[in-house]
Order: structure tokens, then sequence, then C-alpha cells
């Protein structure tokens, strides 16, 4: 038995086939156009969080917050100070008793700027820690080094050759304190000794 495929069949076929495509490609362009609005909406969304951050003082990142954090320094107290002279200040502000070290932090100022032998090679220069009822003081712990072709001893200690108004905490190590010390002098050249409690 033969079919006959008529020419009307055929374009009804054709017309059916082309509404699917239609369909189709409407159905693919409106999923594509909801993304972008979408995308829209949270850069809206970000743009209010922003607003009401630098409204509300809050910090955005990448801001400059070092005044802030300057501000909020406070500069240490020294617990001991004495002045010579020539009106420079010798401030201590602590000796600690350290896992089998000691460490005295110190700052020296003056109103004018000047020299001063404090660099790590003049450790002899450096304050020395007094005990009571001791005969000997101690110095400050020192290795060697290779320097220009030659073994120099220097202290272990942040050093400064010059000193002026602006202040500069060094520290210095010393040996270990016998457990029954809990207080020292610190005797530093051309100024009166400063008594200081030991703390850990």
């Amino acid at each position: 038995m033969t079919h006959t495929i008529t020419r009307a069949t055929r374009l009804t076929a054709t017309a059916a086939a082309a509404l699917l495509t239609i369909s189709a490609l409407t159905a693919c362009s409106d999923d594509s156009q909801d993304p972008p609005a979408s995308s829209q909406s949270s850069q809206d969304d970000n743009d209010k969080s922003s607003d009401k951050d630098e409204a509300s003082g809050k910090d955005a990142p990448g801001t400059d917050q070092s005044k802030a954090v300057f501000d909020a320094y406070t500069p240490p107290k020294p617990v001991g100070s004495a002045t010579n002279k020539d009106g420079v200040t010798f401030d201590v502000f602590a000796v600690k008793d350290t896992d089998g070290l000691t460490d005295l932090t110190f700052q020296v100022t003056s109103p004018e700027s000047a020299s001063v032998e404090l660099a790590g090679w003049d450790w002899s220069q450096y304050p020395t820690l007094a005990t009571k009822g001791s005969q000997t003081a101690l110095q400050p712990l020192t290795v060697n080094r290779l320097f220009r072709s030659d073994i120099e001893k220097t202290c272990i200690c942040s050093g400064q050759l010059h000193i002026s108004q602006a202040p500069k905490v060094q520290h210095v190590l010393y040996e270990q304190l016998p457990d029954d010390v809990d207080e020292v002098k610190v005797r530093y050249s051309g100024f009166a000794p400063i008594t200081v409690k030991v703390t850990d």
C-alpha cells in the first residue's frame, strides 16, 4: 500500500517545526536576560552597603589607618630617670628576668643633637647592673664577629651613635640574675645610679 504525502501535509509539518524553533529560541533569550538583571541588582546592593559603611564610619578595606594607630599608641613611662649636667636624660623602662637572660630597656635623650658611644662595639660603655651586697656589676653579653678581616667583640644589644630629643628605645642583654635578686642598680657613666625592681 503506498502512502502519498501531500503538499498541504508538508507545509503543516514545516510550520509546526518553525513554531517549535521560535519557542525554543524565545526561551533561551529569556534565560540569558535574567543574569544581567541579577548582576545589576547585586551591584546596587553593594553600592548601598558601601554608602551605609561610609555613613556609619566603618573602616573600608584599603583605607589608611596609620593615624588611628599612632593616635592609639602610648609611649612607655620610665620607672627611673637621671639627668646629667649637660641636660642629657637617661631613662630606664624595665629590667626583665627572662629565660636565662636579663633584658634592660632604656633610652638616652638630649636637648641638642650629640654623639654617643652606644654602638655594639662600645659594649664597655653600656650601663651595668649591680646587685645589693655585690662587689661586681654585670656587663652586657658579647659575641665575637668578623668585621673587615678582624675579630671584633660586640654586645647583644640595639645600638645608636647619635642622640637627640627624639627618643629611641634600646635593649641590651646580660646574664641571668640570681634567683633571690628582685632589685638592681642600673649604673651608666655620667649619671646617678637608678634603682629598679626586676620584673618577669
